[in-house]
């Protein structure tokens, strides 16, 4: 993206800008948040936090993993490699223990996520009348 900016502006598209604007707007929306209050090392539980992204491996490393891309109420993303990344979808809501291992702008980088759990939420009709 950044040559044809450069180089050839004429090629973008509408729908390119655009979602180049979007990009631009979360990382400015990212940097200016305050990180969470929380020590690097600590092991922690975290959630419900809703998965915003689930990253493919990178084949060329020692060790292809998939992660996981949370983010909270905040908009403050929250990363971590686990070979559970499959059995959830974006929009899913989890909670899970993990250690910081760094926080970034806008994202803290999480290792040795266990406990990785779905959150169901169940929604209970009360009929009118009804006395249980």
């Amino acid at each position: 993206s950044i040559s044809v900016i450069t180089e050839r502006p004429q090629k973008l598209s509408d729908k390119w800008i655009a979602s180049l604007n979007k990009w631009v707007d979360s990382i400015v929306a990212a940097t200016l948040l305050d990180e969470p209050d929380i020590e690097v090392g600590a092991k922690l539980e975290f959630g419900p936090l809703v998965i915003y992204k689930i990253v493919e491996p990178k084949m060329e490393t020692a060790y292809p993993m998939p992660a996981i891309i949370c983010v909270d109420e905040r908009g403050w993303k929250w990363y971590f490699k686990t070979t559970k990344a499959y059995g959830f979808g974006v929009g899913d809501t989890i909670t899970f223990k993990a250690t910081v291992s760094a926080h970034k702008e806008g994202i803290t980088f999480l290792r040795r996520p266990s406990k990785i759990e779905k959150v169901v939420k169940i929604a209970i009709e009360i009929e009118e009348g009804d006395d249980d």
